[in-house]
């Protein structure tokens, strides 16, 4: 057998934890965001038989009580995702393997994780959480299902004849699903994304009013940060413009004192952006954008992060020099613009 050099490592570390191969399944009655925003969980299934006995249920409440219910796999995006490890995995031995000519030898089982998928049936559903809940009141009282759909519990209590401490009665108790339900939002419903201007200060918009470069005034909603000047930058430019003066004021800061950091950090990001923008022979659109502690100079303006001309633009501006002192970020970064409310 061929020797193995210490480039297998790089693969043989890729490995991850142990997992059983399973496809995700496809349920009849399957919940979906239409199915309404809350919903009431009565039962849930694990195991071999777990897919069957709930898709029984959920029918069973269709047809018995005449209510929506549904079924909803809980493992099964846990699965795509494992599954979608391991190929990119498999696909990175491949591409190694091609990348220094050998062929995979000696390579051992990707290590997986396993993931037991659960089946659960849902009853609903509601737009408020408040309608959902006075609608449990009523489902709890329904009568028990068939016995192969509940839970069975053994108890032991003393029996009815015989002296005290005598033999103990053993009874199989079955548990009632509609009995133990409770209010559960849809989990197919996406989590409603944060408002990215919830992470910018309120006063944002009056701090950049004044400001000739703006990235207010920039044309889409996203924009490419390549560099940012903290309050404790050195001033580079020793007199302050008239332009500047007006905008530095409006932030409640002093051009006359270029002792502030702040005041410094703000003309610097000021004059990057017209040294840009007045770049020869190629020049960038380039804007600023003022808060309280910071300034930051952003280039172009984009409909989205992946957009094409965003990814081309920050290899070309990556890590180029200003001047004598300065230089931009070597990896620039999107960022989306804040907007009025």
């Amino acid at each position: 057998m061929q020797k193995q050099s210490g480039l297998w490592l790089a693969i043989l570390l890729l490995s991850g934890p142990q997992w059983a191969s399973a496809a995700s399944a496809t349920v009849q009655f399957p919940l979906t965001p239409q199915s309404g925003a809350w919903l009431l969980c009565v039962k849930s299934y694990t195991g071999p038989s777990a897919q069957a006995l709930a898709e029984e249920l959920a029918e069973e409440i269709r047809q018995r009580y005449k209510l929506n219910a549904y079924v909803f796999n809980r493992g099964g995006e846990e699965l795509d995702k494992e599954k979608e490890r391991i190929q990119k995995i498999r696909q990175a031995q491949e591409d190694f393997a091609k990348q220094i000519g050998q062929p995979l030898i000696g390579m051992r089982k990707i290590k997986t994780t396993r993931i037991e998928e659960q089946f659960a049936v849902l009853i609903g559903g509601w737009g408020e959480m408040e309608a959902a809940r006075k609608a449990l009141d009523g489902i709890r009282k329904f009568p028990p299902p068939a016995t192969k759909f509940m839970d069975a519990a053994v108890t032991a209590s003393p029996a009815k004849v015989g002296a005290q401490g005598g033999p103990s009665r053993v009874e199989t108790v079955y548990v009632n699903p509609f009995a133990n339900g409770f209010v559960v939002p849809n989990p197919t419903i996406p989590k409603a994304a944060k408002d990215p201007n919830d992470n910018y200060d309120p006063l944002i918009f009056e701090l950049n009013a004044a400001e000739p470069l703006s990235i207010f005034k920039c044309r889409k909603p996203w924009t490419l940060v390549v560099r940012i000047y903290q309050g404790g930058s050195v001033l580079q430019s020793a007199q302050p413009t008239p332009e500047s003066g007006t905008f530095l004021s409006k932030i409640g800061l002093s051009p006359q004192k270029t002792e502030n950091l702040l005041t410094a950090s703000a003309m610097q990001a000021h004059s990057v952006a017209e040294f840009l923008r007045g770049m020869k022979p190629t020049s960038f659109d380039a804007y600023v954008m003022h808060t309280r502690n910071s300034s930051i100079v952003c280039v172009g303006s984009y409909d989205r992060p992946d957009d094409p001309a965003l990814l081309q633009m920050q290899k070309t501006i990556g890590g180029l020099k200003i001047g004598h002192l300065d230089q931009l970020m070597a990896i620039p970064l999107p960022m989306e613009i804040p907007k009025k409310r």
